[in-house]
């Protein structure tokens, strides 16, 4: 078992005890802020949301937020979720919960529905990491001798059995698949318990170190490209920065210089042109962006809670427009082609976070934009910039046969195309 941890992780969480930490048995006032965050692989595509877990409401819970400065849609609500991580075609998001008494790797879908368990035993309280196919989801767990922790796989479609893939003398965290699927990277600790970034093969073999700084090296994530790595570096003692590096361990450098502040949790956009991560700020944690050479920083969602930012990234339009099937019209957010009760209760149920994926899938998300010739978002039928419990009263009201006009709003129940 790991005795000494990085500085920046004694440093950062002096009131809790580390071996605690992965062995999972602290209490929920101490592990909020105590979670190593993963990398997480980003993959080639338009960039879409950002999931990511806040305590904002006291509880680490899981959150999207479309836009910088956007309001945020909650998408857990029991216990404590953490560690939020999409698939690779963005419609499903994995992450950590302990809502059955023990740390456990869940997945929802992207509105967060069909919450399912894919672990019965205890994890360890790292997230976890898609693979490129979406098939596989990795994870930590103490390894079969119980003596450190190594690298999980299990099937993301549930009913499956771990499979122990990486074990390395010494702790191995923060899995990371590269996006052609090939390779995985990894932190993995020395003697002294300092980390460096390992990339091995998928199948966890021929693993070696890339990284040389003298510090503790986490958190790594691959560009799109698959040609970089961004990471957590230490250039000095309590100074935490956003590094990159190329996969192959050449051209290792910082870009970011904060004496003030450190900078956590890397997350490629999947366009490749900017990186998110979590920064202590002086109101506490916040998610913010940069381009890859470090400029242009811009807060994202900065309310002081926020950690572990993660880029949705979309394989396909936001907005489809089936092509087969019912029109798109006003109201009618389960795309059944008519507006009725179910749209009325699909929508008390989304906007109270009660869904308990039984009800259809909405179409496209609510919440998102409606092709671009409509200037409101998917749902908001009312046309005032978000979805609230007004929404579903107009289609209920519209139902009954007692709907009102809706100024500068397309009807309700005309298409919208």
């Amino acid at each position: 078992m790991v005795t000494s941890w990085p500085s920046w992780l004694r440093s950062r969480y002096p009131a809790a005890s580390l071996a605690l930490l992965f062995l999972g048995t602290f209490v929920a006032a101490a592990i909020v802020l105590l979670t190593p965050h993963t990398g997480r692989a980003a993959f080639p595509g338009s960039n879409g949301k950002i999931a990511f877990d806040s305590d904002r409401f006291g509880v680490e819970q899981i959150f999207v937020v479309a836009s910088p400065g956007g309001d945020a849609d909650q998408l857990t609500h029991d216990s404590r979720n953490y560690s939020p991580t999409w698939s690779p075609d963005g419609t499903r998001i994995a992450f950590v919960s302990d809502r059955d008494g023990k740390n456990q790797i869940y997945i929802m879908k992207a509105n967060g529905s069909q919450q399912v368990a894919l672990t019965s035993g205890s994890v360890g309280a790292s997230a976890q990491a898609w693979s490129a196919d979406g098939n596989k989801v990795a994870f930590i767990r103490l390894s079969a001798a119980d003596s450190h922790y190594s690298i999980w796989t299990v099937d993301s479609g549930g009913g499956g059995s771990p499979v122990e893939r990486i074990n390395l003398p010494g702790e191995d965290t923060m899995p990371a698949f590269s996006p052609d699927g090939s390779r995985i990277a990894f932190a993995h600790a020395d003697p002294n318990g300092d980390f460096d970034i390992y990339v091995a093969n998928a199948n966890g073999t021929n693993a070696a170190g890339i990284t040389s700084s003298g510090g503790s090296d986490t958190w790594p994530d691959w560009s799109p490209d698959g040609g970089t790595i961004a990471y957590l570096c230490e250039p000095e003692a309590n100074n935490r920065e956003i590094c990159l590096i190329d996969a192959d361990g050449g051209n290792e450098h910082a870009i970011t210089d904060n004496t003030t502040s450190s900078e956590y949790s890397p997350s490629w956009s999947p366009d490749e042109t900017r990186i998110a991560f979590e920064a202590d700020g002086p109101d506490g944690f916040g998610i913010y962006t940069m381009n890859p050479s470090g400029g242009d920083l811009q807060p994202f969602s900065v309310n002081g809670d926020e950690y572990e930012p993660d880029w949705q990234p979309l394989t396909t339009s936001p907005t489809p427009t089936p092509t087969n099937g019912p029109a798109l019209i006003q109201g009618d957010v389960n795309c059944d082609g008519d507006v009725n009760e179910e749209d009325f209760t699909f929508m008390m149920q989304y906007l109270a976070g009660l869904n308990d994926g039984t009800q259809p899938e909405p179409c496209p998300d609510l919440g998102e934009a409606v092709p671009a010739s409509v200037a409101f978002l998917w749902g908001d039928v009312d046309c005032q910039n978000g979805l609230n419990v007004l929404d579903a009263l107009h289609v209920l009201a519209y139902k009954a046969g007692i709907g009102f006009a809706i100024a500068g709003c397309t009807p309700i129940g005309a298409p919208l195309t």
